[in-house]
């Protein structure tokens, strides 16, 4: 079973802050971190993001950060990988921005809030100093690392910090769930009369 611990930041510095709060947790074992702003649903028969993120990490053995392709005016929401593609899907990482321009942008492959760490990321946030926004930014840390993976996933990502990726995913967990299905498609038929 997974080890699960909810720490809260009492002052909100950046995400390579939050996860420095995770050191005590992680008794020198990779780790997951799964943004609560994302929800990820599998494609189809694939594992779950997470699952196919550890797949990659003991294949490749380094740090594993799950990337999609976004849209060209999304870029600048989105910590965007400069990588070497390795096989179908899979990208050395030889570089990460975080929020960059459209104009500085190495490709469109943005990061989606879930990674598989090693520990030496604790040594590396120890030491940085703070980046965009003047937050202590986990992808400064991550381009620091000695490799990295990125990975796109078989998956469908809803972002729920927007209302609309919110009520979106709600819908289609509903739908995927025998017990609701058909009660919740005969009152969105009614809506769609009205």
């Amino acid at each position: 079973m997974a080890d699960i611990h909810y720490i809260r930041q009492k002052e909100q510095k950046g995400l390579g802050d939050a996860i420095l709060h995770a050191a005590r947790h992680c008794d020198e074992e990779p780790f997951a971190v799964l943004l609560g702003d994302t929800i990820t649903v599998p494609c189809g028969e694939a594992k779950t993001c997470t699952g196919q993120m550890i797949d990659a990490f003991d294949k490749y053995q380094k740090t594993v950060v799950a990337l999609e392709h976004v849209p060209q005016n999304k870029v600048k929401d989105y910590g965007i990988v400069d990588g070497v593609p390795l096989e179908d899907g899979v990208y050395e990482i030889a570089d990460l921005i975080e929020k960059p321009s459209l104009q500085n942008a190495p490709s469109d492959l943005g990061a989606i809030g879930r990674y598989i760490l090693t520990p030496d990321i604790f040594d590396i946030l120890h030491n940085i100093e703070p980046g965009h926004g003047g937050e202590l930014q986990l992808t400064d840390a991550l381009r620091l690392l000695d490799g990295s993976i990125g990975l796109v996933t078989s998956c469908k990502r809803y972002d729920i910090g927007d209302k609309l990726g919110w009520m979106k995913s709600s819908i289609e967990m509903t739908m995927a769930r025998e017990e609701f299905a058909d009660e919740l498609r005969e009152f969105m038929r009614a809506l769609l009369r009205d």
